[in-house]
C-alpha cells in the first residue's frame, strides 16, 4: 500500500505538471458558453488521463482567461477527502499563459459551470464534484475578482448538495431529491459558507405534496433576513 501511494505522489508531482505545460494536452480549446463538459481522453502508458480546456473569451469580456482541468484518477469516488483532478486558472500576458491560480480537487463528471454566485455580475466558475444516489450534485465554487481576475475559492461549498443562488435575497439554497425532498440555506461570507442550520421539507404527506412548503419557504426567508437585518444594525 505504501509503495502504491508513493507511485501515485509520483504521478501527481511529476506527470500533471508535465501535462499542464503541453506534453499531453491537446491543443485543441473550446469557447466557454456557460457550461462545459466532454474532455479529451488521451492515454500516457497505462494511465488515462481526461483533460478539459476552455477558452473563456466570451464569458469575461475578452480577458484572455483560460481554464484547464486535468482528471489524473478514475477509480476514486470523492469520498474521504479523496483527489482525482487539477483545476488550473490561466491568463492570456504577452501572448504567453500565465497561471494565476491552482487547485487539486475531485470531480466525477469533469463539468464545469459559470453562475454568478455573489451578485457582481459576473460570472464565478463552478466545478462539478461529486453526485450521490439521486443525483444530487456538489460543486467546487471560485468567486473571480471583476477588476485582477483572480478567484477565491469558498470553503465549504462543495458540501451543498443540488445548490442554486437566489440572486434577490443574495443567498445560496438548495432543493435537495430524497426520500423527503429538503430545502435549507446559506450565505457566503468573504471565503466560506454560514449555514443558518434552517431545514425545510417538501412531499410531506402520503400523496407526495406538500401544501406548506411554499408557506416554509417564505418564512425561513424572512426569518433569515430578519436576522441579517439585526446584524447589520448592530454592526451600524
Amino acid at each position: 500500500m505504501k509503495t502504491l501511494l508513493n507511485i501515485k505522489a509520483l504521478f501527481i508531482g511529476i506527470l500533471v505538471p508535465l501535462c499542464i505545460y503541453g506534453f499531453t494536452i491537446s491543443e485543441k480549446e473550446q469557447t466557454c458558453k456557460g457550461k462545459f463538459s466532454h474532455p479529451n481522453s488521451e492515454k500516457n502508458g497505462n494511465n488515462e488521463i481526461d483533460t478539459l480546456n476552455i477558452d473563456c473569451d466570451s464569458i469575461y469580456s475578452k480577458k484572455g482567461l483560460f481554464i484547464t482541468l486535468i482528471r489524473y484518477e478514475n477509480e476514486n469516488e470523492g469520498y474521504d477527502n479523496e483527489k482525482n483532478s487539477v483545476f488550473i486558472f490561466q491568463k492570456k500576458v504577452n501572448g504567453l499563459k500565465k497561471e494565476i491560480f491552482r487547485d487539486t480537487i475531485f470531480s466525477s463528471f469533469q463539468e464545469i459551470e459559470f453562475v454568478d454566485y455573489n451578485n457582481d455580475k459576473v460570472k464565478d466558475v463552478l466545478v462539478q464534484n461529486i453526485s450521490d444516489v439521486r443525483s444530487n450534485w456538489t460543486y467546487n465554487l471560485y468567486l473571480i475578482n471583476p477588476k485582477t481576475s483572480a478567484l477565491t475559492k469558498v470553503k465549504g461549498f462543495e458540501k451543498i448538495k443540488a445548490p442554486r443562488f437566489n440572486s434577490v435575497d443574495n443567498l445560496v439554497e438548495n432543493y435537495v431529491m430524497s426520500g423527503q425532498n429538503w430545502t435549507s440555506f446559506y450565505k457566503i461570507i468573504k471565503n466560506h459558507i454560514y449555514d443558518y442550520n434552517i431545514v425545510i421539507y417538501d412531499g410531506g404527506n402520503g400523496n407526495g405534496v406538500n401544501k406548506d412548503y411554499e408557506k416554509r419557504y417564505d418564512e425561513a426567508i424572512k426569518r433569515i433576513l430578519t436576522q441579517l437585518a439585526g446584524l447589520n444594525g448592530n454592526k451600524g
